[in-house]
């Protein structure tokens, strides 16, 4: 386990205290309503509601995750300082060579269930956890390529990643096809998950991402890492 946590001096000078922490079981609830809220409810720029609905995610696929010990990791950015409601953000990293739209050629670090809650847009925090996501996948799972699956109607979301360097592939899957292990998908519209690809072609760095998002939003960063 790796910490990285504030200073007296420097909370003292920024106030504010965010974690990054990996999740436990009793964020479950809370991970299930931000996700569910950013997804389907028309409140986040990650809302896919109109073309996908019923629950993004369930109890059940969060706490399946969270016992899980080493491929699969669901990582929690909280507000330390608010008791109510206090996560900020969460990301879904695992490393395997399966993908929602095929198997894939080798393993890939794999990024999903990017979430911001509604109460924190447009504060750097889903670059962020993207950022965050790639190092972990670099320097604990030992990736050298990342990997995700976005909505081909998600025109307005599409040119952010590639901005962040991923590549649109020419593999796909119907999404009626790839949602029909999940009852509770409903698809409104006709629609496709493409696969994006990044290759890193050197580790990524997280220390300037931290820094960034800590002079941001004027906040002091506590980091555990696994």
């Amino acid at each position: 386990m790796m910490k990285d946590s504030c200073g007296e001096a420097k909370q003292d000078q920024l106030g504010q205290v965010w974690r990054l922490r990996r999740a436990i079981e009793g964020d479950a609830d809370e991970v299930v309503e931000m996700v569910n809220r950013c997804y389907r409810d028309g409140l986040s720029w990650s809302d896919e509601s109109g073309l996908i609905g019923g629950p993004r995610v369930t109890i059940e696929e969060v706490l399946h995750v969270v016992r899980r010990e080493w491929d699969e990791i669901i990582y929690v950015l909280e507000q330390v300082q608010d008791p109510k409601s206090n996560l900020l953000g969460c990301v879904r990293v695992s490393w395997s060579a399966k993908s929602f739209v095929g198997t894939l050629d080798r393993p890939h670090g794999h990024v999903g269930m990017l979430s911001v809650s509604p109460k924190a847009q447009s504060r750097g925090i889903g670059g962020f956890l993207l950022a965050w996501a790639e190092w972990i996948c670099s320097s604990v799972g030992l990736m050298t390529n990342m990997s995700m699956e976005v909505l081909d109607a998600r025109r307005d979301i599409l040119p952010w990643y590639t901005s962040k360097g991923y590549q649109v592939t020419d593999q796909w899957r119907d999404a009626a096809e790839a949602l029909g292990a999940f009852p509770y998908a409903i698809v409104h519209k006709p629609c496709r998950f493409l696969l994006l690809i990044k290759y890193m072609d050197q580790k990524p760095s997280i220390r300037e991402h931290i820094e960034v998002l800590e002079t941001r939003n004027n906040v002091c960063l506590e980091v555990q890492k696994c």
